[in-house]
């Protein structure tokens, strides 16, 4: 560690062998010991230990308070100020919670309700209201005090938000009119994505507008190109089954049953040398079994 004018303090760090990220800490503690030399944090030694839960990446559900004596001059404490301060984006400070407490969770709580909250909005109403009385049974995502159901919502959210952007997709390719005429069949209110009760329906209906879109595709590709353009029906009706049961998009599936040699995007160019690549890919599908 060098400032200019003053000098230089070098310091060591030592982690156990057995973490993955020893090399990393262990640069981090010897740094942190440089400055201290010089002065830099040395107050932080002083400090009462605390025990802080942590998430799965390790980061903390709650933000450690500091006493008044650690912090900047004029720098209101959290218990007057009612805030944390740690800068947004914009470098203000940002509130804790809706009760002005930092309860568990903290600020990690308040990014993920966050995210939460625009996942519902991206999603829709109904099928927003769906998950998150599935997880927690409440209608507003800010009533989840538990983090744990808190980010099993995400998670599922961000499953269905995929899905919803793969019914837009597949919407585009078998149009709107097929789409308002599929939820009729299915007894929806509307064609609106708001007006999808559950991820149930959601399935179902990506299911039979991924599948014809496959159908659709597969059909024009085969007009006149023979075996391979069977192959090609066949490998893209595959590639619909497993996508429709594992939620995930037709290009995606397509791409690993493949393993590179080609994409859905360069199915249509592929020629009779290719005719292999096509039965490989088509025979892992296959042999993919769904629940």
């Amino acid at each position: 560690m060098t400032i200019h004018g003053f000098g230089a303090h070098t310091g060591l760090g030592e982690e156990w062998a057995d973490n993955d990220n020893a090399g990393t800490a262990a640069e981090a503690q010897a740094f942190k010991r440089a400055c201290t030399c010089f002065g830099l944090g040395r107050y932080l030694y002083d400090l009462e230990g605390q025990w802080v839960d942590l998430d799965e990446k390790k980061r903390p559900l709650e933000t450690p308070r500091l006493p008044d004596w650690a912090r900047p001059k004029g720098q209101p404490s959290v218990k007057r100020a009612g805030l944390t301060h740690h800068p947004n984006g914009n470098g203000a400070a940002r509130n804790l919670n809706e009760s002005g407490k930092n309860g568990r969770g903290g600020l990690y709580r308040d990014e993920l309700l966050a995210h939460v909250r625009s996942l519902c909005d991206n999603v829709g109403s109904s099928l927003a209201g769906s998950v998150l009385r599935v997880v927690a049974n409440v209608d507003d995502a800010g009533k989840i005090r538990d983090m744990a159901k808190l980010t099993m919502a995400f998670e599922k959210l961000q499953d269905t938000a995929r899905g919803v952007e793969r019914l837009r997709t597949a919407i585009g390719t078998c149009g709107a009119q097929r789409y308002a005429a599929l939820c009729r069949d299915l007894n929806l209110a509307s064609d609106s994505v708001d007006d999808i009760p559950d991820r149930a329906s959601l399935r179902r209906l990506l299911q039979t507008l991924e599948g014809e879109a496959a159908q659709t595709a597969g059909e024009e590709i085969g007009d006149g190109a023979g075996d391979l353009g069977e192959l090609r029906g066949r490998l893209l009706r595959e590639a619909a089954r497993v996508s429709g049961a594992t939620n995930r998009t037709l290009g995606e599936v397509i791409q690993e049953a493949a393993s590179g040699a080609f994409t859905l995007a360069t199915l249509k160019s592929l020629g009779t040398a290719d005719t292999p690549k096509v039965e490989a890919a088509l025979r892992k599908l296959e042999g993919v079994g769904v629940a």
